[in-house]
């Protein structure tokens, strides 16, 4: 603190034109906020501040907005946030609410979002147990569904999918697999129309290794929308998933089944021009998938499949390739080198041989593809 002279700073009251002047002079936030905090660690102040509120509509609706920020929603219109919360929007005036948090939010053109969101964020979330998060969440897609069409985009739609995306979820730790089918299981009267819906809930499944009930739920995100990529790449991998988890528990007797049926249909989405924006991320899963299963049986690759998957990376632009991708080329370089497909290892590394760097092993779980529907 010394180093960065917030010692030294003279003491400011609480006269609001004493502190806007002074944020003016100092154009700095961080130093700002921690003079106007007393010196209090930043979480600490804000620990303080929401302990004496969190019974109040008001701190209700900062959760809401902080919950669908961390989930990826940058802002949202303020005719939108107002009505987000079902059970609470009579109770709540926006104005009282802005006053109240000031200093932690952005209004501008109509928007509204959180100011610095890693100083209240892990305050906010941590002070949240889990069924408070899944109401927050329950109240947004309750409120969402039914203002947007299977097929729209627009902002209710991506308010509805960042309060329901299951792996975005998993990801931030805000909810565990079992609270999140219970969130599902109480919005389906909302979701039901919905192709989303049906992938969300399929997804848990899958989680929870229940791969007939995944592949009837992402069955019924097709029947709601039969070009759905996204349904269609989670049937083909559920597949995939499934016949390994066969492997590894020794009931062998249909994972070769399985498997053949999964490399079908990843292989159809990947050579469909109309699912040419999730071509990496179903390269992606056809890699990852094709070396899992085939250790785990203890066989090599069929040369005819490791020539495919080669084919397929050559396809890729240089300028398309990102870190998780790259780290797929490299378990199949890697694969190549060890099974003696020499041949198929050089053309890859004479193409991108600059972009193979080692990356930290990635799973398609971190691979987070917004909604690869919408464009289709």
């Amino acid at each position: 603190m010394k180093k960065t002279q917030w010692l030294n700073k003279p003491e400011i009251n609480d006269d609001k034109n004493s502190l806007k002047r002074y944020a003016c002079e100092t154009n700095d936030l961080i130093d700002f906020l921690y003079n106007l905090s007393h010196g209090h660690g930043f979480e600490t102040h804000y620990t303080d501040m929401f302990s004496m509120i969190e019974k109040d509509v008001s701190y209700r609706y900062l959760q809401a907005l902080t919950i669908l920020e961390v989930l990826g929603l940058n802002s949202i219109p303020v005719r939108i946030f107002s009505t987000l919360l079902k059970n609470e929007r009579t109770k709540f005036n926006f104005r009282d609410f802005s006053n109240m948090f000031e200093e932690i939010l952005v209004i501008e053109q109509n928007r509204i979002k959180v100011r610095c969101l890693r100083l209240i964020q892990n305050t906010v979330i941590n002070g949240t147990n889990e069924e408070n998060i899944k109401d927050i969440l329950a109240e947004v897609a309750r409120q969402t569904s039914g203002q947007f069409n299977e097929g729209d985009i627009n902002e209710w739609t991506e308010i509805f999918q960042r309060a329901l995306t299951v792996k975005r979820i998993l990801r931030e730790k805000l909810l565990s697999v079992s609270n999140i089918r219970e969130l599902l299981n109480e919005v389906e009267k909302y979701g039901k129309k919905y192709s989303f819906y049906w992938i969300q809930r399929g997804i848990v499944a899958q989680k929870e290794k229940d791969f007939d009930l995944a592949d009837h739920y992402f069955r019924e995100g097709v029947r709601i929308r039969p070009n759905s990529y996204q349904a269609r790449h989670a049937m083909a991998k559920n597949l995939m998933e499934r016949a390994i988890e066969q492997i590894e528990k020794g009931y062998d007797s249909y994972a070769s089944h399985y498997m053949d049926e999964g490399l079908k249909d990843i292989k159809n989405i990947i050579d469909n021009p109309a699912y040419s924006r999730g071509y990496k991320y179903s390269l992606h899963a056809l890699i990852d998938m094709s070396i899992k299963y085939y250790d785990a049986i203890g066989k090599k690759i069929d040369v005819n499949d490791v020539e495919y998957i080669k084919d397929r990376i050559l396809e890729l632009p240089k300028g398309e390739l990102d870190s998780y991708i790259i780290n797929a080329i490299e378990q199949y370089i890697i694969y190549c080198q060890k099974h003696n497909y020499k041949r198929f290892r050089e053309a890859i590394m004479k193409k991108h041989y600059d972009k193979m760097t080692n990356i930290l092993s990635m799973v398609e779980d971190d691979y987070l593809i917004e909604n690869l529907d919408w464009e289709y």
